[in-house]
């Protein structure tokens, strides 16, 4: 230290102060390179707000990316004591330095810093450690001319426990040392052996805690970070790392703001700093995932302030379901109450005035049955569909689907007949055998052909067809109805979701009919997909698994025959 120190006084003398303020860049890069040549020392010029100037290691480009210096141990002693010094491993060039640090100026302009490789200082060392081993040896031959005996057998006494003094780590069993015949080095080889056996004990003690934390931290499913008094992260558990993926692999003895990036925990750490107190929160990582955070404080030793344990936990999930539950409850409520207030309104209206007019008093009654047999389907509807989603998945069995298809075709050809629409069921070759769940595959059907009545105009079609394939048969129901934006599509099977709400409300239709539609197809293990064109129509259909035990692919079978 005293040599960089030395070094560090002559640089000084040379820099020329007048090109510090403004600073002349090419000439602080030349001072810098030049004194480097003589010294063998890195040579950093920082300002006044630690940020770095010039460094005779670094290149010009790469300075701008060096973290601050200000809190450097050795620039912080500069501006208590005419020069700052310190011995530590340098992040920027991943090497141990010696350094020293002499402020700049009154008001300080900065810092000069030369920092000397350990190394380098570990040959100095070396040279005088052998420097210093002749002179022991000459005095040791003096002296040895006098004390030939005496210090022949101390020797061999002291070589005898330099051989018994073995590394202790936690996994030795017992520390033995050997006692020499020399009464003093016996009671300090007796001494040495109680204060060795006492060191191993509180080892092994330090090693089953360090064991048995690391076993608790890696069992625990939330992230832990703690964090000591001075902002330096004391310890990490790995969930914590890939909860917040962009931590360093070993991130303790770092300070927090260098190593946690998400804006919103580290506002919330910090304003911990500011006010210790327990605080709770939810953040959003940059992938997505939601995150409670939990911070509580905690007292390290003699610690001038409080550390703090940020715990976080993975509720994404849980985010998803309340916002689903919240929009449920909004939508569910919206649709109560669009026919309630319509009922509501008519029955009021009946009271006030028309009950004295039959034939006000006949239509106002007919709309309050028609929202009341709203009300009624979309409470089936919900019921309906709450089964569904409690019901685990069938057990898959082979049925002939033709006959179910004729019954609900012949359930819905009058409906259609009513509203003037052309209604087909294929009489090309008979579906195969599929693997289902019949009551599933029947309601799937009337849903998707109660929607294409509904929203086909009078004079269009509705036809039932089917599609086989080596693995699969595809049932479609396709319409000539209002059909349905690109842009609709990828929501349609949402609950509640409608193109046109006012035009469904019109007709009866509750929201809930494409969505019970694909709950049954995936429980049954049945792809549903849909192709529609605004103003031309729409096709639905519903893939389903051909059941190849049973062998009915039923070829050239026509649906006629049997009839």
């Amino acid at each position: 230290q005293q040599e960089v120190i030395r070094h560090l006084r002559l640089a000084e003398a040379m820099l020329d102060s007048g090109r510090l303020s403004p600073p002349d860049m090419a000439y602080l890069r030349r001072f810098a390179q030049r004194v480097s040549r003589a010294t063998g020392c890195r040579v950093t010029l920082i300002d006044s707000t630690g940020r770095v100037l010039v460094d005779s290691d670094i290149a010009p480009s790469q300075i701008g990316r060096l973290d601050n210096h200000l809190h450097r141990p050795e620039v912080q002693a500069a501006l208590k004591h005419p020069e700052g010094t310190a011995v530590r491993y340098s992040v920027s060039l991943g090497r141990s330095f010696v350094y020293a640090c002499r402020k700049l100026g009154e008001p300080a302009w900065g810092f000069l810093r030369l920092a000397l490789p350990e190394e380098i200082v570990g040959k100095h060392i070396g040279a005088f450690r052998l420097r210093l081993l002749g002179v022991g040896v000459i005095i040791g031959v003096v002296a040895a001319l006098a004390w030939m005996i005496h210090l022949s057998r101390m020797y061999q006494d002291i070589q005898q426990l330099r051989i018994g003094v073995q590394p202790i780590s936690p996994r030795s069993q017992k520390v033995t040392l050997p006692h020499p015949s020399d009464p003093e080095l016996a009671a300090f080889s007796h001494r040495l052996e109680r204060q060795f056996s006492r060191l191993l004990r509180e080892l092994q003690s330090l090693d089953r805690e360090k064991n048995e934390l690391r076993t608790i931290l890696a069992s625990i499913k939330d992230g832990i970070i703690a964090i000591d008094a001075h902002r330096r992260i004391m310890l990490c558990n790995e969930v914590a790392r890939q909860m917040l993926d962009d931590l360093p692999r070993n991130p303790a003895q770092r300070y927090f703001y260098q190593v946690i990036r998400n804006p919103h925990l580290h506002s919330l750490i910090n304003r911990f700093f500011e006010q210790p107190f327990l605080m709770n929160d939810r953040i959003e990582t940059d992938q997505g995932t939601v995150l409670e955070v939990d911070i509580v404080p905690f007292r390290e030793g003699d610690a001038s302030g409080p550390g703090a344990v940020v715990v976080l936990r993975d509720v994404t999930q849980m985010h998803q379901l309340e916002k689903i539950r919240r929009d449920f409850v909004a939508n569910v409520s919206h649709e109560f109450k669009t026919p309630l207030t319509a009922v509501r309104g008519y029955a009021e209206t009946l009271l006030d005035w028309a009950l004295e007019r039959s034939q006000m008093r006949r239509k106002y009654v007919e709309k309050i049955l028609q929202h009341a047999i709203q009300l009624e389907n979309l409470v089936n509807d919900l019921l309906q569909l709450a089964r569904i989603e409690r019901m685990s998945r069938p057990e898959l069995q082979p049925f002939d689907p033709l006959p179910i298809l004729r019954e609900v075709a012949e359930t819905y050809r009058e409906a259609a007949r009513r509203k003037g629409l052309s209604f087909s069921l294929s009489t090309g070759e008979a579906p195969p055998t599929i693997l289902g769940e019949p009551e599933m595959f029947r309601s799937i059907l009337a849903n998707l052909i109660d929607n294409a009545i509904k929203y086909t105009p009078s004079g269009g079609s509705v036809a039932i067809s089917w599609a086989v394939e080596e693995n699969s048969c595809t049932f479609m129901v396709r319409d000539t109805g209002i059909g349905i934006p690109q842009s609709e599509q990828e929501r349609i099977f949402e609950r509640f979701y409608r193109v046109d709400k006012a035009r469904s409300r019109s007709i009866g239709g509750t929201g809930l009919g494409l969505s019970i539609v694909k709950h049954l197809a995936e429980l049954q293990q049945a792809e549903v997909w849909v192709n529609s064109e605004e103003n031309q129509g729409s096709c639905f259909g519903v893939v389903f698994q051909v059941d190849k035990l049973s062998g009915n692919l039923a070829v050239n079978r026509k649906i006629d025959e049997g009839n």
